[in-house]
């Protein structure tokens, strides 16, 4: 079990962190075969946790939801079953430091802020996959206008076959899939059945699907703001329009979906290509303070 001396340890390592100035903190597993991780009914996994950033005063979340103001923390409710024989650790951690290797941890989605619960499958990259939402500038967006459930499956379906991906209005949610026998194919204008299939594997294409039915969240929220102003005002460029993909010419909810991909890891053809796009979902993204 872990001891109450321990975490009174770590508890004290993070009060002299802070006196000495550190500024972000980093979660540091044991790195061996016995962190724990996922399995059967037990969510809860440190071995996703390792090298995780937060600021100071911030909470580490686990993949379970769980908060932590340290390994072993209980103050902010996190449950025995995932403090028991946890041998975690934090390190202090200067923000100009980390910067230099890219984009800080605390950034990134966070279950509980940006969505409220990440579900996938062994196969699916989390980090990889979530990164579209930093990628696309999403995260202060969906900090007041979260998602539910994101699901990451082997294969979506219905009576007309395969899918890559489904938006739920009713409760947010987003279902992907893994399946993508379409990808790595060369980004020509009009030819790609979806930006997607541009993708050099399933989990970049399901990065870039979740853009897409993120997308139609976006949608769904304007729309209880402007109603069908919002409509009008998109349907009128679509008919227009110079669509990146098949998928954009089915509606105007999917040209929306798909140029708004195209903004993302298109942009430069994007503006030449479809102009009325290009001004359309910056325009959009202006409104609801989405920075690029």
């Amino acid at each position: 079990m872990f001891a109450p001396c321990i975490a009174s340890t770590y508890a004290a390592q993070l009060e002299t962190l802070k006196d000495q100035g550190y500024t972000h903190k980093r979660w540091l597993t044991a790195r061996d075969n016995r962190v724990r991780v996922a399995q059967g009914s037990s969510r809860f996994d440190h071995r996703q946790m390792d090298g995780v950033v937060v600021p100071i005063d911030e909470p580490l979340v686990t993949p379970a939801g769980s908060r932590f103001l340290y390994p072993g923390d209980r103050s902010l409710g996190a449950p025995a079953g995932e403090v028991m024989n946890c041998r975690c650790t934090i390190i202090g951690i200067m923000a100009k430091q980390d910067q230099l290797t890219g984009q800080l941890e605390y950034e990134r989605p966070k279950a509980g802020v940006h969505f409220s619960r990440w579900i996938a499958t062994p196969e699916a990259d989390r980090r990889m996959v979530l990164r579209g939402l930093s990628r696309a500038g999403l995260l202060k967006w969906l900090k007041d206008n979260p998602l539910g459930e994101i699901r990451v499956v082997k294969r979506l379906y219905d009576e007309y076959g395969p899918f890559h991906g489904v938006y739920n209005p009713l409760d947010a949610s987003i279902k992907l899939s893994l399946e993508r026998p379409d990808i790595r194919q060369q980004p020509t204008w009009g030819e790609i059945e979806t930006v997607s299939a541009i993708a050099n594997s399933p989990n970049a294409a399901a990065q870039i699907t979740l853009i897409h039915e993120t997308s139609h969240h976006i949608l769904t929220v304007l729309g209880r703001q402007m109603g069908s102003v919002l409509e009008d005002r998109i349907r009128n460029i679509w008919n227009r329009a110079n669509y990146v993909s098949g998928r954009a010419s089915v509606s105007w909810k999917e040209y929306f979906c798909e140029t708004h991909c195209a903004y993302v890891y298109l942009r430069d053809e994007l503006q030449v290509r479809d102009p009325l796009g290009y001004n359309l979902i910056r325009e959009i993204r202006q409104m609801v303070s989405i920075e690029d």
